[in-house]
């Protein structure tokens, strides 16, 4: 299993980060939808099985936004421990695993060993002050390598999350 850091959790925890987290009404039914629409075209556009939005907590990331995760309801937290989105908010850069279970880090993530995930390509979420706040991602069911222009795509859509996000900061 995947360990966190204390530069990780020092990282999650920043004040900063989490009051800029802090700004979005998340709880919006209207956003989580816009953030669904956003997912379905994404997931449709790189042929994947699963996109979402994760927002990244200090302790779990939450998803507002989905499309394939179906019978999860309405809202899904992820540990940060299985969370596959914790590389790309560390690093501010998108992140790509052709195949989960060869990832060092990944390998024996129970979302990889009991739920089959294999792939993974995720686009982080910087807001207009350079906060990182979570990522937009697919994940696939087999193994695959992302092209440059699914890259791009993808880094797209995660600047339509960003604008659908702003739509609805808080004043």
């Amino acid at each position: 299993m995947k360990r966190i850091t204390d530069a990780d959790l020092n990282a999650l925890s920043s004040f900063d980060r989490l009051s800029a987290l802090a700004r979005y009404d998340l709880t919006d039914p209207d956003l989580v939808a816009e953030l669904d629409a956003i997912a379905a075209s994404t997931a449709e556009r790189l042929r994947q099985p699963i996109a979402m939005t994760n927002l990244m907590l200090d302790s779990a990331a939450v998803v507002r936004g989905s499309y394939g995760l179906d019978g999860y309801g309405d809202a899904v937290n992820v540990p940060i421990e299985w969370s596959f989105c914790v590389r790309a908010v560390r690093s501010g850069r998108p992140q790509v695993v052709p195949d989960m279970s060869r990832d060092p880090e990944e390998h024996d993530n129970p979302l990889v060993v009991h739920q089959g995930v294999r792939s993974y390509a995720g686009v982080p979420l910087s807001t207009p002050d350079g906060q990182v706040i979570g990522t937009h991602c697919v994940i696939g069911l087999e193994p695959r390598e992302f092209t440059d222009a699914e890259l791009a795509a993808l880094s797209t859509a995660a600047a339509d999350v960003l604008s659908t996000l702003e739509r609805y900061a808080k004043r």
